[in-house]
């Protein structure tokens, strides 16, 4: 059964309320601020995307705000707390590679492009074998398969991203680490590992996913005053 409306509505007041990270916006001027969200990713020009990355700094936010006004315990946060690394490291990097792919999608490809060997087909008779040490050995050709920027390393992206200015070096370096988080959080691998998050690494996340959009949006005003 469900909580009492008044109870409710109280909650969700207290969410809402310094939900947006911006002392310059009203408190209160509208029930659902998902338009100041998705106007943060603005100078990304790509209102899919927009759509998308604003709907998941919303939902962290409110989510964390839920957390504050019912006072959870460790106990009973740790999911959220889980939630905020996932969300926040999934912004970063979606923001890190819309910008590569922007502005440098054939120079990555080609930069972590690997070599595969192929077998030749029909370069010599069925009959034919070739054995070094009693093994067989066959005739190959080199194919140069380009970098998937979607599966490549995130340290190679981000990497990338110090080499052409898109976010400073010390950003890569605590964005690196909260991907390593972000990876230790399933269950797994953080049974493996002995891993829990907490509640200071996500506050830290927040904090940094700030620090990366205010970065990689000076990038793209760079880029487009040129």
């Amino acid at each position: 059964m469900a909580l009492d409306k008044k109870l409710i509505t109280q909650v969700i007041g207290f969410c809402n309320r310094d939900l947006v990270p911006d002392e310059q916006f009203k408190s209160g001027a509208t029930p659902y601020p998902i338009n100041w969200f998705t106007d943060y990713f603005s100078f990304l020009e790509n209102p899919k995307l927009q759509k998308y990355l604003g709907e998941a700094y919303y939902q962290a936010r409110f989510l964390y705000k839920l957390m504050n006004g019912l006072r959870l315990p460790i106990a009973k946060h740790r999911a959220i707390v889980r939630f905020q690394i996932i969300q926040y490291a999934s912004i970063c990097e979606a923001i890190l590679q819309a910008a590569i792919e922007t502005f440098y999608k054939s120079e990555f490809e080609e930069k972590y492009a690997v070599i595969q060997m192929i077998k030749c087909q029909n370069a010599l008779s069925t009959s034919t074998k070739i054995t070094f040490e009693n093994k067989n050995v066959y005739l190959c050709k080199e194919k140069k398969i380009k970098a998937d920027i979607k599966r490549e390393r995130i340290d190679h992206k981000t990497e990338f991203a110090v080499d052409h200015n898109i976010i400073s070096s010390a950003t890569k370096i605590s964005f690196d680490s909260l991907y390593d988080s972000r990876n230790n959080i399933h269950i797994l691998k953080a049974a493996q590992n002995n891993y829990a998050p907490t509640l200071i690494e996500a506050k830290n996340a927040f904090a940094l996913m700030r620090t990366f959009v205010s970065e990689v949006k000076t990038f793209y005003s760079s880029k487009n005053n040129n």
